[in-house]
């Protein structure tokens, strides 16, 4: 056989066993495919950022003959389940015979948010106004009320004849369905056929719920048998293949929806072993997304979206105001900038969100609004405010990172905004290069809705510019509906958020109650005064809990050597205060504090929890300005009665000449509680003494003195309610008491505060009539406004 003929059949064998793709890996370097490494890269995953819609809706079960209905189980056993599981500690669930499931009337069903456009899967639909969220998204959650999750990722083709194929895994509890530009590429664990949104998922089997002994199980299983059901219940859709003919050069839109499998009405008729009742660790949401993964072939002609990458230059992008941003909250480079929409009423203020990015420091930044215009009228220039975040906002517990949130907002943005570095092992290594900091700066923008602004959508834009880049215009969109507002004073919600005049000295590093100092106590109370504050501390006392070396109140000697109580200070806060905020209905005086506290909660106001600390007050030296503490007289003396009468009569005269008078509260009873000693002696000279508390327990009086307002955690006596089952207005209530929202924190999203707020106004005691006048909270309280 000739040379030539010998290479020929060679190679013809080659191709009849395959082994000629060995062959040409041998003959070429892997990174001449791109990937650097033999295996699918990832286009997507879970962690990268998706844009998610999330759904509410009330829990639907599966009947025993597989109809999936809203129900609710009724019982033929008299009186609790949990003593009758209590009288048979044997048995794990209640018998079928013994229960029922009743369907819900349509109008008994709630649905949150009520509509959902069904083309949301649709390359061109605009998913701007949706949350912007990393994965996994629900897969610990154990709230049954979550109906369906809507999730877009998007990536850029180069040549789709250069793809090959994609290939796409899921991991999840329910079912899923995945969609590329808006063609469905495969599902799992669903009904066949064309689905409706809000279809329910595949039922989970009883494994899924019980024991092999037929209790419920935990969370986490005792034993392994156990923690593989608890396993069974991520379900998965695999090795899906989504051929080029399914994409598109250009911008490419992975689309996934999550649905809701039905509960087994058995589950809540059962118990855990050693319980009565079912525990709260037994509950489960049976939806959840665990994993997303879309990966391409090494040398596909594929851009990823798994982690900041670069050659993007200066981006701007939508982002909502719901969720918080990070410094590592990288820029969808495929995303098309939409208007950004706000909606509100006249006479409010409404905001919306937008981001600037680059992979370079940004200089010059300046963002400028125009009027905006509608059919019939406009929203002048001067009514949008543009503020600017900067990053001091509090992480999620087991997050790290050099920088927080974007909390602050400041008039101004930093020159240069800086590059910020991502946490090391931020995002997954897909094998694409990826940026190791950029610079990224929130821009909000604040709507004031002039009161006499007719209703309609009226649009206009925002120009953005910084130094070497071009101008970018933001469109803005405003909808206006036909309802006002009142004035901020007016409205019915009485919020306690307290102002803190020593916090904001030494955040500025200014001299306390220097003309610096009360300018900026004056931005202070403006912020405060849209989210109609009703409440104003004054310290008398120092050293109370709010952490105040000095008090506002100051005494001096006179030509006598008499104590006199000083003012000065106060009247400079009160007139600060009420030129932003009104007639505050509630002024408190810190005027006593507890010598000692005995931790958390448990048995307030007993004897254990009942004592009064040392009068301590500021003393002034009028000459020097010079500040000490003193110990004030003993409490039950002539010369303590005397102490107070004097501060009594002096500050209801300041009250007085502003028409404050009927606001003064004495303060600030808590879990530990002060004798009746003390407050008799602080309540001389007074006719009507009135108190204030904040503490977990709600208390009306005290030693026989009103409760003007209770700020209380336990014991309010009214819960939260769907509206159906009926409402309490807070504001009806002749006693003023607010709840404190505790569950809240500084990395709680903005929008929860407007929900806790509309929540517990409406919250409602025991089973009264629809609408219970005379029960509810005025608001929300004990929250910092500066702290």
């Amino acid at each position: 056989m000739t040379q030539k003929k010998a290479s020929i059949h060679l190679f013809k064998s080659l191709l009849r066993s395959r082994l000629w793709v060995v062959f040409v890996l041998l003959l070429f370097p892997l990174s001449a495919f791109g990937a650097g490494r033999v295996g699918h890269t990832k286009v997507l995953d879970t962690e990268s950022f998706w844009r998610v819609r999330t759904i509410r809706e009330t829990e639907d079960m599966v009947l025993p003959d597989g109809e999936i209905v809203h129900g609710q189980i009724k019982t033929d056993v008299a009186g609790p389940l949990a003593r009758w599981f209590r009288e048979r500690m044997d048995v794990g669930a209640l018998p079928e015979d013994k229960y029922r499931v009743e369907p819900l009337d349509e109008d008994e069903i709630f649905r949150l948010p009520r509509e959902t456009s069904a083309d949301w899967m649709q390359p061109d639909f605009d998913d701007s106004t949706w949350a912007r969220l990393r994965g996994p998204i629900l897969h610990e959650s154990t709230d049954s009320d979550w109906k369906l999750i809507l999730m877009r990722g998007t990536f850029k083709v180069e040549d789709p004849n250069r793809v090959g194929h994609l290939t796409l895994n899921l991991g999840f509890r329910g079912g899923a369905v995945a969609y590329i530009n808006g063609v469905e590429v495969g599902r799992s664990n669903m009904p066949e056929g064309e689905l409706d949104l809000f279809a329910s998922a595949e039922p989970y089997p009883e494994e899924a719920y019980f024991c092999e002994d037929g209790y419920a199980m935990r969370r986490r299983g005792r034993t392994e048998a156990e923690r593989e059901r608890i396993a069974s219940r991520v379900r998965s859709l695999e090795d899906v293949r989504i051929p080029a003919n399914k994409l598109r050069e250009g911008i490419n839109v992975l689309a996934i929806s999550v649905y809701r499998a039905p509960v087994l009405p058995k589950f809540y008729v059962s118990r855990n072993r050693g319980g009565a009742t079912l525990h709260h660790t037994c509950h489960w949401a049976r939806i959840g997304l665990d994993k997303a993964e879309l990966t391409m072939l090494p040398g596909a002609q594929v851009t990823p979206n798994t982690a900041p990458m670069p050659g993007h230059g200066f981006l701007v992008w939508n982002h909502t105001t719901v969720t918080r941003v990070f410094p590592e909250s990288f820029a969808d480079p495929f995303a098309t900038l939409q208007p950004v929409q706000i909606s509100g009423v006249r006479n409010g203020i409404f905001s919306g969100q937008f981001v600037v990015s680059d992979e370079n420091p940004i200089h010059g930044l300046t963002a400028e609004a125009g009027a905006l215009e509608g059919e019939n009228g406009a929203i002048p220039a001067d009514a949008i405010k543009l503020r600017y975040g900067r990053p001091d906002g509090r992480r999620p517990r087991g997050v790290q990172g050099p920088e927080g949130s974007f909390d602050a907002l400041e008039d101004a943005p930093p020159d240069p905004v800086p590059l910020y570095p991502y946490p090391d092992g931020a995002f997954q290594d897909s094998g694409a290069p990826q940026l190791a900091e950029a610079a990224i700066q929130p821009v909000w923008i604040n709507v004031t809705v002039p009161a006499d602004t007719a209703p309609g959508t009226y649009s206009g834009k925002i120009t953005v510019t910084a130094e070497g880049v071009d101008p970018v215009e933001v469109p803005l969109k405003v909808k206006v509906m036909d309802w006002t507002l009142p004035d901020f004073n007016d409205f019915t919600v009485h919020m306690d958020l307290v102002q803190s005049p020593d916090t904001v000295a030494m955040a500025y590093d200014v001299e306390p109650w220097s003309h610096e100092h009360l300018e900026l106590l004056d931005k202070t109370f403006a912020l405060l005064k849209p989210l109609a504050v009703k409440t104003l501390y004054v310290t008398a006392v120092t050293r109370t809990h709010w952490g105040n070396e000095h008090a506002m109140v100051r005494w001096v000697r006179d030509d006598e050597g008499e104590l006199q109580p000083n003012f000065d200070v106060v009247e400079k806060y009160l007139d600060i205060a009420t030129k932003h905020l009104g007639k505050v209905p509630g002024i408190i005086f810190h005027t006593w504090a507890p010598s000692s506290s005995d931790g958390h909660a448990g048995g307030a106001g007993r004897a254990h929890r009942r004592n009064n600390r040392a009068i301590l007050f500021t003393m002034l030296d009028p000459e020097t300005g010079e500040l000490s503490q003193r110990t004030g007289p003993a409490w039950g003396t002539a010369e303590a009665r005397e102490f107070w009468r004097k501060f009594n009569v002096g500050i209801r005269e300041v009250l007085a000449r502003r028409g404050l008078e009927d606001s003064m509260m004495h303060g600030l009873i808590g879990d530990v509680r002060p004798t009746q000693q003390g407050m008799d002696d602080i309540s001389t000279g007074l006719d009507n003494p009135q108190w204030a508390v904040h503490s977990h327990y709600y208390v009306d009086e005290w030693k026989g003195y009103p409760i003007k307002m209770c700020v209380a955690l336990w014991g309010v006596g009214v819960r939260p309610v769907d509206p159906s089952e009926g409402l309490s207005f807070g504001w009806t209530n002749p006693m003023w008491v607010a709840y404190f929202a505790r569950p809240m924190n500084l990395a709680s999203p903005l929008v929860e505060h407007r929900v806790q707020v509309e929540t517990w106004l409406g919250a409602r005691r025991g089973r009264t009539p629809f609408v219970s006048v005379g029960y509810g909270t005025r608001g929300l309280g004990r929250f910092g406004g500066d702290f």
